[in-house]
């Protein structure tokens, strides 16, 4: 039991311990209200030429990365910005035992980074050195099962010149 409660520990923290041995966590549950569901997801689009936003392709972009990547990658800003070098972890207690601090990327990283993102996005047609990232939340009725409500909120553009 000790064994596995480290990896545990570690994923309570949002640390994916590899290699390890870790259980599924079991099914997700939706909150029901007055006959509808929230269903929320994060969006990364590219901009065309024409100054039209459009929603990237996450498995061509991300290839041969895991597309289910994505989005929380484009919540942290793919790395390229925002790092955060101090952990902040789900439990106050597991986060005093467990003082881990993240190693900020390097300057050629970042540059090869930028250039890697540029790349995917003139694969797809969009224009380089820009993103916008946004949280769509989608509230569906149960009785149709059609989207009675889209809600884009925490927009922002990330910009990433080389």
């Amino acid at each position: 039991m000790l064994i596995l409660f480290i990896p545990l520990l570690l994923r309570f923290q949002d640390l994916e311990p590899y290699p390890a041995v870790l259980f599924p966590s079991g099914a997700n549950v939706l909150k029901v209200s007055n006959g509808t569901t929230d269903l929320g997801y994060t969006e990364v689009l590219g901009l065309r030429k024409s100054g039209k936003w459009e929603v990237i392709d996450a498995r061509a972009f991300l290839s041969p990365a895991s597309y289910q990547n994505l989005s929380p990658l484009a919540k942290a800003n793919f790395g390229i910005e925002g790092f955060d070098t101090v952990y902040k972890g789900k439990f106050k207690t597991i986060k005093k035992i467990l003082r881990f601090k993240k190693v900020p990327p390097g300057a050629g990283d970042i540059r090869e980074a930028k250039l890697w993102l540029n790349g995917k996005l003139a694969q797809q047609g969009f224009m380089p050195n820009q993103v916008k990232i946004h949280t769509v939340t989608k509230r569906i009725s149960l009785a149709t099962g059609r989207i009675v409500e889209k809600i884009v909120k925490d927009e922002k553009i990330l910009t990433f010149n080389k």
